[in-house]
C-alpha cells in the first residue's frame, strides 16, 4: 500500500476550523447527547440559535425539552429510541424556540455511538433549518386542499398525458375524471388513440383528434374546448376541457382539467329557447322594450319601439329625437314629469300617452316603467315597456257610447212605458164605461143617445188608435224591428176592438151553477175598479175582492186566497213585480193564476212581465168581449175540476 502521511496537529486544527467555518455559513447545528450525562452538546450554530451562551459542558437534556415544542416531543422520543435501537440514520422534523422566540422548524437527523462492546453511549446529529421549506411545503399543501376542494365543488377532472421513464406516454386520470367517464379505479384509458376510441363521441372524434394534433405540434400554452363524450354506462355527456403544454426533460408532455357540463349545456339550451319564446312573444304582442338612463337618454329600444312611431330601427335619428318628434306635444311634459319624479322614487310609472305618426295618424301607447337598481340598491337606470292601447282605447270608446245608447233606450223604454200607462188609462174609462152604456139593458138607450154614443166610441177608437201609432213611431225609431212585431204580435189591436159585443157581454158560460170563481183585483186607479166591478157584475158566478195598492194586495191574497189575480203593474207603494214576487211560491197560492193588467201595451214589457212567470198579460182599455170570454173560459174551468196553473 502507498504510504499516508499521518496529519501534524496543526493541520487537524486547521481542518476542524474549516469544518466549523463552513458549518456556521450553512448555519447547520451539529450536536450529541450523551446519554450516561444527559447532557446536550452543540456548536456554536447550535448555542447561537437557541439564544444561549456557548459552554463546553453543554446544557441537560430536560433544558432542551423546555425548548422543544409539546407536541413534537413524542416524535423526538421515538426518533431517538428507533435510532438506538439499530445502525440507521433517523430523521424527524422539529420544532425549537429560537432566540428570537419564534417556533423554527429543525430537520434532525441522528445516529447511534456505540463503545467497544457495541452498547449504545449517545446519538449524535445535525439539525438544518427548514422553517422556509416548511412554510413553503405548508403552502403548497394548503394550495393543493384548496384546489382539490374547489375541483370536487365545481365537478373538475384532472388529467396527464406525460413520458414515463421508458419514454412512453401515459394518461393519468384522477378520481374525479374516473367519474366523469364512469370508469373504476385504474380503467383510464391508456393513451390519447384509446381515450379518442373508447370515449369521445364519434361524431366528435375526428374534429377533436385533430385539434389535439395541432395543439400538440405548436406546443400551445392552453387549449379550450368542449366536446361530447359517451360514458361506460353509454350516456352521452358533454364536457369542456382545458390543456396546457410544456417541455418536460425536452419532450412535450399535457396537462388538462375536465369539467362535466352537460346539465348546465341543458339549462343553458333551455334559457336560450325560453329566451326565443319570450322573444316571440314580445314580437308576436307587439310590446316595446326600452331603457333609459338616469338623464332620460334612451340606452336601448327594440324593434317594435321604432314601429309603433312609424319607423324602423334604420331611422338615421337617435331614439331620443324620434320620441321627442312622436309624442303628442301634450303629452311630453306628462312623459318628462313621470320620469323624473320615479327616478327620485325609486318607484314604478304608469302612464297612458298619445303618438303622433309620421303619416298624420294618432295612437295610444300605454308606458310602464320602473328603476333598475345596482347590488347596493342605487338606481343606475330606468327600463320598460310600451303597449299600443289604440284598439283598446277606441273599444272602450264604442262601448261608452254603447253604454249611453243603451241608458238612452232605457229610458226612453220606461218613458214610453209611462206614456202608454198614462195616455191608455183614461182611455180605458171612456170606452169601457161606453160599452156599459151601450149593454145596459136596464137603462136602454135611445135611437139619438146610440148615435152619439158611437160618435164618442168612434172620437175614442180613433184616440187610441193615434196614441199607440204615436208611439209605435217612437219605438221605430229605436228599433224598427221590434216595432214591427209589436204589430204582428197583437194584431186584434184594431179599430174594432172596442166595438161592444152585445152576445159575448150578456151570455152566460154552460157552467154557470157550478163552483165560483174568486178574482183578486189590485189596482189604484178608482175608476178602473168600477169599470172591472161593472163588467164582473155581468158574471154572478164570479166573486170580486179589491185592493188600491201592493201591500194590501199582498195581505187579501194571503188572508182569502184568490183563483185569479188580476194584477196592475204600476201601483203607488210597491210595483206589480214586487207584489209577484212576494206571492208566487206561497203554497196557498199555488193554484193562483196570475194576470198582468196594465194599461202598459209595449212589447218589452209584455215579454218582461211573461219571462218573469206571468200567466198571461191583459193591456187596457179592457175590450169587455175579451176580458169576459177569458173569465168565462176560466170558469168553465174551475167549474169543470180542470182548474191548475
Amino acid at each position: 500500500m502507498p504510504h499516508v502521511n499521518k496529519p501534524t496537529p496543526q493541520q487537524e486544527r486547521r481542518a476542524t476550523d474549516f469544518l466549523d467555518r463552513a458549518l456556521a455559513l450553512a448555519d447547520v447545528i451539529v450536536w450529541r447527547k450523551d446519554l450516561q450525562l444527559q447532557r446536550m452538546h452543540f456548536n456554536a450554530v447550535g448555542f447561537k440559535a437557541l439564544g444561549l451562551p456557548y459552554n463546553v459542558a453543554g446544557i441537560s437534556t430536560a433544558e432542551l425539552r423546555t425548548l422543544t415544542h409539546p407536541d413534537d416531543l413524542g416524535a423526538i422520543d421515538k426518533a431517538n429510541q428507533q435510532a438506538m435501537a439499530g445502525s440507521e440514520v433517523v430523521d424527524q422534523l422539529a420544532r425549537y424556540r429560537f432566540a428570537d422566540g419564534s417556533w423554527r422548524h429543525q430537520l434532525t437527523r441522528r445516529v447511534a455511538e456505540r463503545d467497544a462492546n457495541g452498547l449504545v453511549a449517545g446519538l449524535s446529529g445535525i439539525a438544518i433549518d427548514v422553517t422556509e421549506l416548511q412554510l413553503e411545503r405548508e403552502q403548497v399543501q394548503r394550495l393543493h386542499e384548496h384546489t382539490t376542494l374547489a375541483a370536487q365543488v365545481l365537478g373538475a377532472g384532472f388529467w396527464s398525458n406525460q413520458p414515463d421513464r421508458e419514454g412512453r406516454y401515459v394518461m393519468h386520470f384522477d378520481e374525479q375524471m374516473h367519474r366523469i367517464y364512469g370508469c373504476p379505479p385504474g380503467a383510464a384509458p391508456q393513451d390519447v388513440g384509446h381515450w379518442l376510441r373508447q370515449f369521445v363521441h364519434p361524431e366528435d372524434r375526428t374534429w377533436v383528434s385533430r385539434r389535439m394534433r395541432m395543439a400538440d405540434q405548436q406546443l400551445e400554452p392552453l387549449v379550450d374546448i368542449s366536446y361530447r363524450i359517451v360514458d361506460k354506462g353509454g350516456r352521452e355527456r358533454c364536457v369542456h376541457s382545458w390543456s396546457h403544454r410544456r417541455l418536460l426533460d425536452g419532450r412535450p408532455a399535457v396537462f388538462g382539467m375536465e369539467m362535466d357540463v352537460t346539465d348546465s349545456q341543458r339549462l343553458q339550451h333551455q334559457r336560450q329557447r325560453e329566451e326565443q319564446r319570450e322573444q316571440f312573444a314580445i314580437e308576436a304582442a307587439a310590446v316595446g322594450v326600452w331603457e333609459r338612463d338616469l338623464q332620460g337618454h334612451v340606452l336601448y329600444w327594440n324593434e317594435t319601439m321604432y314601429r309603433q312611431r312609424g319607423c324602423t330601427s334604420a331611422d338615421p335619428r337617435h331614439p331620443d329625437r324620434i320620441m321627442v318628434d312622436t309624442t303628442h306635444p301634450d303629452d311630453r311634459a306628462v312623459l318628462v314629469r313621470a320620469y323624473r319624479q320615479h327616478i327620485a322614487s325609486g318607484e314604478p310609472y304608469r302612464e297612458e300617452l298619445r303618438l303622433r305618426l309620421p303619416d298624420g295618424t294618432e295612437r295610444w301607447i300605454l308606458a310602464h316603467g320602473r328603476p333598475l337598481c345596482d347590488d347596493s340598491g342605487s338606481t343606475v337606470s330606468m327600463a320598460g315597456i310600451n303597449l299600443d292601447i289604440t284598439a283598446q282605447k277606441a273599444a272602450a270608446l264604442l262601448q261608452q257610447e254603447k253604454l249611453r245608447a243603451e241608458q238612452g233606450s232605457r229610458d226612453k223604454s220606461a218613458f214610453m212605458a209611462r206614456m202608454s200607462h198614462e195616455l191608455r188609462t183614461p182611455m180605458n174609462a171612456v170606452l169601457g164605461f161606453s160599452q156599459l152604456m151601450r149593454d145596459d139593458s136596464t137603462q136602454p138607450l135611445s135611437r139619438q143617445q146610440l148615435q152619439r154614443l158611437g160618435l164618442i166610441e168612434q172620437a175614442g177608437q180613433q184616440l187610441l188608435t193615434l196614441i199607440d201609432s204615436l208611439l209605435e213611431i217612437a219605438r221605430r225609431g229605436d228599433d224598427a224591428s221590434a216595432a214591427q212585431a209589436q204589430v204582428e204580435e197583437r194584431p186584434a189591436d184594431s179599430p174594432q176592438r172596442a166595438r161592444p159585443i152585445v152576445a159575448a157581454a150578456t151570455a152566460m158560460p154552460a157552467a154557470a151553477d157550478g163552483p165560483g170563481l174568486h178574482v183578486l183585483c189590485v189596482e189604484d186607479n178608482p175608476v178602473n175598479l168600477i169599470l172591472v166591478r161593472e163588467v164582473l157584475g155581468m158574471r154572478p158566478q164570479v166573486r170580486l175582492h179589491c185592493a188600491e195598492d201592493g201591500h194590501s194586495g199582498v195581505a187579501a191574497a194571503l188572508l182569502e186566497p184568490p183563483d185569479v189575480l188580476l194584477l196592475d203593474l204600476q201601483l203607488p207603494d210597491i210595483s206589480g213585480h214586487q207584489v209577484f214576487e212576494q206571492l208566487r211560491h206561497v203554497p196557498q197560492l199555488s193554484a193562483c193564476r196570475f194576470i198582468a193588467l196594465s194599461a202598459d201595451a209595449m212589447p218589452e214589457s209584455v215579454e218582461a212581465a211573461l219571462a218573469a212567470g206571468f200567466d198571461d198579460y191583459w193591456t187596457k182599455p179592457i175590450q169587455f168581449d175579451r176580458f169576459l170570454a177569458r173569465i168565462d173560459e176560466m170558469v168553465v174551468q174551475r167549474a169543470g175540476g180542470s182548474w191548475v196553473r
